[in-house]
């Protein structure tokens, strides 16, 4: 049975709503925000007291300046360096957007990571690796 990782980078920058019912399923890398500070340090204070799995939680991440598909491309970078296959066991398998539109720069740049299948959801975009 293959076992998978998916790993949510959110770019909302008002997503304290929706952070505790991600970050319970998977790890978020959580845009930088005034509201979504106060969402993360809630959680970590929670999280801390739950000692909860390494494969769930938050990080926060500035966007940097750029188009959508560049902050995309850098987030992605970040991610890979902790959750890829050199870091993690199972290796990211699964990301899931969120906060982006599917434009075909934003596509282009999750092909380039290896993301082949890609499909929207309710939540976002879903880019699943070759298995």
């Amino acid at each position: 049975m293959t076992r998978h990782h998916r790993v949510a980078i959110v770019f909302d920058e008002h997503a304290s709503t929706l952070l505790l019912a991600l970050a319970d399923r998977c790890h978020v890398w959580l845009v930088e925000s005034e509201e979504n500070a106060k969402a993360a340090q809630s959680y970590w204070a929670r999280s801390r007291a739950e000692d909860s799995e390494l494969a769930s939680g938050v990080t926060t991440f500035a966007r940097g300046a750029g188009m959508p598909e560049q902050a995309l491309d850098m987030a992605l970078e970040l991610v890979e360096d902790h959750h890829g296959e050199f870091a993690h066991d199972p290796p990211l398998s699964e990301v899931l957007i969120v906060g982006l539109d599917p434009t075909n720069a934003v596509l282009g740049v999750l092909r380039e990571w290896g993301f082949i299948e890609i499909q929207s959801s309710v939540e976002g975009l879903l880019g699943k690796k070759a298995t």
